[in-house]
C-alpha cells in the first residue's frame, strides 16, 4: 500500500469533518511546496541576474580602461571602438565614464563638435561630473565659444573651489573676451594658491620696510616644520617596516604639529589603507588634496583606494584627474587596476567553477 492509498483508507473511515479538514490539510501542504518552489527559484534567478550584472560592469570597466590606454598611446579609433563598446552593454543611466572617455577621444581627434555631444550626454547623466565639465569648457575654447566655455568653468570651480585648472582656463577665457580686469581676478587666485610667501616678499620690498615680527614667524614656522619632520622621517621608517600602526601614530604627531603638509596626510592615508581603514584614508587624501589641489599622487591613492573598495566609477573619475596632472602616474594607475581586474575576474571564475 502506498501513501496514496494509505492516505485516502484513513479518509473513509474519518468522520465528514474530520475528512473535510484532512483535505484541507493536504491542499495547503501542497500550496506550501509550490511556494517554497518559486521562492527557491526566485532566489536562485536574482543571484544568476546579480552574477550578470556583475559580469556585466566588470566588462565595461575593462573596455574603459582599455579606451583610455588606447587614448594614451595615440591609439584613438581603437579607444572610440571600446568605449562605443561598453555603451552598448550597459544601462544608459550608467554610462556617463563611457561618453566621457568617448569625448575625450574625439577631443585628440580634434573633432570638437562630437566631442562637446559627448561630455554633454555625460553631464546630462552626472551633473556634477566636474572633468567632463573642465573638458567640456576646453572644447567650447577651441570652437571660439567663449561665453559657453566661461559658464563651464564656472560650474567646475562652484563644484571645486581649489581647482587650480579652471581657475587658469577662467583667466585665459576672459582675456579672449576682452575682460582683462575679470581675468586678474582668476591669475591673483593662482597667486594666492601657489606664491603666497613671493607675493609678501615683493610687497615688503614695494614698502622698503623690514618685518621682524613676520621674520620671527618665519623661523618660529621654520622650527615646527623641521619638528614635524622628524616625526614623518620615522613614521616612514615604520612604514616601510610594514609596522602602520606606529607609523600612523607618528604621522598623526607629524600633522598635529604642522597640519599644513599634504604629503605627510597623504602618507597617512597610505598607512590607514594598509590597515584596511578606508574611510580614514579616504578622508586623509581629501584633505592633501584640499591643501595641495594639483597633488596628482593624492588623487592616484584616492582613485586606487576607490577602485579597491569597489568604486569603479569613483576610480575612474580619479584617474582623469590623475591624467591631467601627471599622464605617466595615471598610465601606471591604469595599468594597476587594469591587472587587478583581471585577476578578480579569473578568481570569480574559479570560485564559480567557470571555464577560463
Amino acid at each position: 500500500m502506498n501513501i496514496k492509498e494509505y492516505v485516502l483508507m484513513v479518509g473513509k473511515r474519518l468522520p465528514a469533518f474530520a475528512h473535510d479538514a484532512l483535505k484541507k490539510m493536504i491542499y495547503l501542504a501542497g500550496v506550501g511546496i509550490i511556494i517554497v518552489v518559486i521562492i527557491a527559484w526566485g532566489i536562485q534567478e536574482i543571484s544568476h541576474r546579480a552574477e550578470r550584472r556583475r559580469q556585466r560592469r566588470s566588462t565595461v570597466f575593462l573596455h574603459l580602461i582599455n579606451g583610455a590606454s588606447f587614448i594614451g598611446n595615440d591609439q584613438i579609433d581603437e579607444a572610440i571602438l571600446e568605449f562605443e563598446s561598453a555603451i552598448k552593454i550597459s544601462p544608459e543611466s550608467e554610462n556617463a565614464d563611457a561618453y566621457y572617455g568617448l569625448a575625450c577621444a574625439y577631443k585628440e581627434l580634434e573633432q570638437y563638435q562630437k566631442a562637446a555631444e559627448n561630455f554633454q550626454r555625460a553631464i546630462k547623466l552626472e551633473p556634477n561630473y566636474t572633468s567632463a565639465w573642465l573638458n567640456l569648457g576646453v572644447v567650447h575654447t577651441k570652437m571660439s565659444m567663449s561665453e559657453e566655455a566661461i559658464k563651464c568653468y564656472k560650474k567646475v570651480i562652484l563644484l571645486e573651489p581649489n581647482n587650480l585648472i579652471a581657475h587658469f582656463n577662467l583667466g585665459n577665457a576672459y582675456l579672449v573676451t576682452g575682460d582683462k580686469q575679470a581675468a586678474m581676478r582668476e591669475y591673483n587666485v593662482l597667486i594666492a594658491a601657489d606664491a603666497k610667501l613671493t607675493q609678501k616678499l615683493e610687497n615688503l620690498i614695494k614698502t622698503g620696510r623690514n618685518d621682524f615680527e613676520g621674520a620671527g614667524k618665519t623661523l618660529e614656522k621654520r622650527r615646527v616644520i623641521e619638528d614635524a619632520k622628524k616625526y614623518a622621517s620615522l613614521a616612514k621608517k615604520y612604514a616601510q617596516a610594514k609596522n602602520y600602526t606606529k607609523a600612523i601614530e607618528n604621522f598623526e604627531a607629524a600633522v598635529k604639529i604642522y597640519p599644513a603638509s599634504a604629503v605627510v596626510w597623504s602618507n597617512l592615508g597610505v598607512c590607514y589603507r594598509s590597515l584596511e581603514q578606508w574611510n580614514k584614508a579616504i578622508a586623509c587624501y581629501k584633505k592633501a588634496i584640499i591643501l595641495k589641489p594639483d597633488y596628482a599622487l593624492a588623487y592616484y591613492n584616492l582613485s586606487g583606494t576607490y577602485f579597491a573598495l569597489g568604486q569603479k566609477p569613483a576610480a575612474m573619475r580619479g584617474y582623469n584627474v590623475v591624467k591631467m596632472l601627471d599622464p605617466k602616474l595615471a598610465q601606471d594607475l591604469l595599468n594597476y587596476m587594469r591587472k587587478t581586474e583581471k585577476e578578480r575576474e579569473l578568481e570569480r571564475r574559479k570560485t564559480n567553477g567557470q571555464r577560463i
